[in-house]
């Protein structure tokens, strides 16, 4: 198995397969499993861990190597692990806090060289810090030495973005005829940043206009902000293209980005695939690193819920080797949960429980280091340990999934949030699933009920796992019944997201998403052939294998009427004397024609 571990390693570099790291961790953890002592599986379970963004665990792992004194190997593994070691002590959010406070004295020497060098790493930020602390500093004391301040952070801002929009907010300020309201607005802007989660008061629209009206840019960001709260995804347009039509750059980025957000629903899936890939570009042709990464992360999850799983995991790849340029908790609490989430999917949760453990870790050093953020990083961890808790089923560790949902009510009730409780339920009853089925079908039940208005795949996901529970109950009717219920919320799912679709149109993105669930449709084929009831099982067959194409066929205005309900009776109706069409199903131990 080692051995295989390295073939792995080699693909995965050779052929651009970053899906080859986890098969390869998985391999030497298994030659590990027989043999603690293998050092060519240490070796190569570090390299894999290091590969895989695990940093913390990559340094144990060759710290472990390195205890073995092989020869041939040590001083590769040395080197390996010092390069882990410094990338660690440069984590961004440590590099940005002291530029923080480094920044104030460059400014006061006008030091625009100091300040340049200072925020290279982190154009967004930099920005928001210009618009937060620089320009408020300003407002609250309009002396010139601060209006000099801003002109030199506007001026390093214009040199790292390469765009004046900076500049042009200090021109507004320089020709402002009325600075007091111009002072009223930026106050009204910093506040709306302060209270980011919360909808915009009345004032930022006021400041909107005293924006416009001086000529200042800061308009776009005022609007930006009011119509991403209010879901407004036609207004965010018209703003980033009138802040490019401007020449501006961070400005029609965030749009993107706002609007890749908002879009991210059901039969919008593809418009917000688009969104990200134009943020995608504008972020990384300003080498913003750290905005990069959280649309990597955000790409991650729609191709993971449009079923293309190893499209999904090549950006969660690529967003965790980004996090040593996230100086923020909750970005890089989102791309560790993104990487877990897609590490579960493709079916290596123990590498998932490492990623989730990675976050938990991260929240609670966090926790230390700043606790006047508290109440938000209680609400951030108790999200973690509800989601570790779900891996930690997957593995069989149900004791440590109750521990990890118990501490997640706690944490998200301090950060002054209730739990989803459709979530908690259905963790609930995946913890009892083997030890209390009839408890599992009643947590189910109870999930049930607190999911309306929640995605269909998520409920119909809450029907599979009841008929499970009812199956090991013995309860045939019901579980049936509930795989059917489950199939006709994904049913109704589908349709909607096939409104207005026509040929030709995302076929390559959407083929992947209508495979999902195929063993719930098989069990039930299943279910319905035993009963005797092969009509219907012949219908859950075929729209389990071409329900896309079928659909697309079936809205065709040239297609005749009687064609619309033919069942399987009507196809044997229509075949030619002497023609046999086989429709064959094959499960797991045999298979049905």
């Amino acid at each position: 198995m080692s051995d295989l571990a390295a073939a792995y390693l080699v693909r995965a570099e050779r052929h651009d397969q970053p899906a080859d790291f986890l098969l390869a961790l998985d391999a030497a953890d298994q030659a590990l499993a027989v043999d603690r002592g293998n050092r060519g599986a240490l070796f190569n379970r570090a390299l894999a861990l290091e590969a895989l963004g695990l940093t913390t665990q990559a340094i144990a792992a060759w710290d472990d190597f390195i205890r073995t004194r092989e020869p041939l190997w040590i001083d590769e593994a040395r080197q390996h692990r010092d390069e882990l070691t410094r990338i660690r002590a440069e984590d961004s959010e440590l590099i940005w806090a002291n530029a923080m406070k480094q920044l104030p004295d460059a400014l006061r020497a006008h030091n625009q060289r100091a300040v340049s060098r200072l925020i290279e790493r982190f154009p967004a930020t930099a920005e928001r810090y210009f618009e937060d602390v620089v320009l408020t500093q300003w407002a609250s004391e309009p002396a010139p030495e601060h209006l000099e301040q801003a002109r030199i952070f506007a001026g390093a801002l214009q040199a790292r973005i390469r765009d004046h929009f900076a500049l042009d907010v200090i021109a507004a300020i320089e020709r402002s005829k009325d600075p007091s309201a111009l002072r009223a607005a930026h106050f009204a802007l910093n506040d709306a940043h302060l209270h980011s989660r919360e909808a915009p008061k009345p004032a930022l629209a006021k400041a909107a206009q005293i924006f416009e009206n001086a000529g200042s840019p800061l308009r776009f960001s005022a609007r930006a902000i009011i119509a991403n709260a209010k879901g407004d995804i036609e207004t965010l347009d018209v703003v980033g293209r009138a802040a490019a039509a401007k020449g501006y750059r961070l400005v029609p980025a965030f749009t993107h980005h706002l609007r890749a957000h908002l879009l991210w629903q059901p039969g919008r899936l593809t418009q917000s695939l688009g969104e990200c890939d134009a943020a995608y570009e504008a972020f990384n042709a300003l080498d913003d690193r750290q905005s990069v990464a959280q649309i990597l992360s955000l790409r991650t999850g729609i191709y993971r819920l449009l079923g293309h799983r190893d499209l999904s995991w090549r950006d969660a790849y690529q967003a965790v080797h980004l996090l040593p340029n996230v100086p923020h908790y909750q970005s890089k609490h989102l791309i560790l949960g993104e990487a877990a989430a897609t590490a579960v999917d493709l079916g290596h949760t123990r590498i998932a429980l490492e990623y989730q453990s990675s976050a938990i870790l991260m929240l609670q050093n966090e926790i230390t280091e700043h606790p006047e953020l508290i109440e938000d990083l209680h609400q951030n961890l108790g999200v973690a340990l509800r989601e570790r808790a779900a891996v930690e089923l997957r593995n069989g560790h149900t004791d440590r999934a109750q521990k990890d949902l118990n501490e997640s009510l706690i944490y998200e009730h301090e950060g002054g949030r209730e739990a989803p409780l459709a979530r908690m339920a259905e963790l609930r009853g995946q913890s009892l699933l083997a030890s209390n089925p009839a408890q599992a079908v009643s947590q189910f039940t109870e999930a049930l009920a607190h999911s309306e208005g929640d995605l269909r795949t998520f409920r119909a996901s809450l029907y599979f796992q009841r008929s499970n529970a009812r199956r090991r109950l013995g309860q045939k009717t019901q579980a049936k019944a509930d795989l059917e219920e489950g199939l006709r919320e994904l049913a109704e799912e589908e349709v909607s997201l096939l409104q207005g679709h026509r040929l030709g149109q995302f076929e390559k993105l959407w083929s992947r998403y209508f495979d999902r669930f195929q063993d719930s449709y098989r069990l039930l084929v299943q279910l319905l052939i035993e009963d005797g009831n092969n009509d219907d099982a012949f219908r859950y067959a075929e729209r389990a294998r071409a329900f896309e194409p079928l659909n697309l066929i079936l809205n065709l205005t040239t297609l005749p009427e009687d064609a619309r309900a033919c069942g399987r009776a009507e196809l044997q109706a229509a075949l030619l004397p002497g023609t046999y069409l086989l429709e064959y199903l094959t499960l797991e131990d045999h298979a049905y024609v």
